[in-house]
């Protein structure tokens, strides 16, 4: 887990106005990367290392939530947050559903919230990972016992 590390989060809006919010008040926290549309987000991610994603939901052409559905398929260590004005419970349970989102918030947010969140979203996934290295060891050193284990039956 890196300790000290700015979290490179990118915020996903088709509103300009809330795009302008978002990094005044926090790139002096993380490394900010603005997206205005999926597409556009997905190419930053092709190209920088992002570690959180908050999109809003209603959005033109790709919706939030299939939006997060494609980093679950295709970036699923990056930590996704959904964030929109609506209150539509469906939202929450589709994205809930589809995308496995750390947290759903609503507009407005507090910057002391949203700060907490994305920090939580991006060290629940650094957990994971340590977790799946620490599988994966494990898994491979079993494998190992085995083969030793078969060795010396057949010899």
């Amino acid at each position: 887990m890196e300790l000290n590390k700015i979290i490179s989060v990118l915020y996903v809006d088709d509103e300009a106005q809330n795009l302008t919010a978002f990094k005044a008040n926090f790139r002096k926290i993380f490394n900010v990367y603005l997206a205005e549309s999926a597409s556009e987000a997905l190419d930053i991610i092709k190209s920088s290392k992002i570690d959180v994603v908050i999109t809003d939901h209603m959005m033109p052409e790709v919706s939030g939530v299939d939006l997060l559905e494609i980093l679950k398929r295709d970036y699923p260590l990056i930590g996704r947050i959904l964030i929109t004005g609506c209150n539509d419970i469906n939202i929450v349970i589709e994205a809930i559903n589809r995308c496995e989102v750390f947290r759903f918030l609503t507009k407005p947010w507090v910057k002391e919230d949203l700060t907490q969140t994305i920090e939580a979203s991006y060290y629940a996934n650094q957990e994971k990972q340590l977790d799946d290295k620490m599988k994966d060891k494990l898994v491979q050193t079993n494998q190992q016992l085995e083969f030793m284990l078969r060795q010396k039956l057949i010899s």
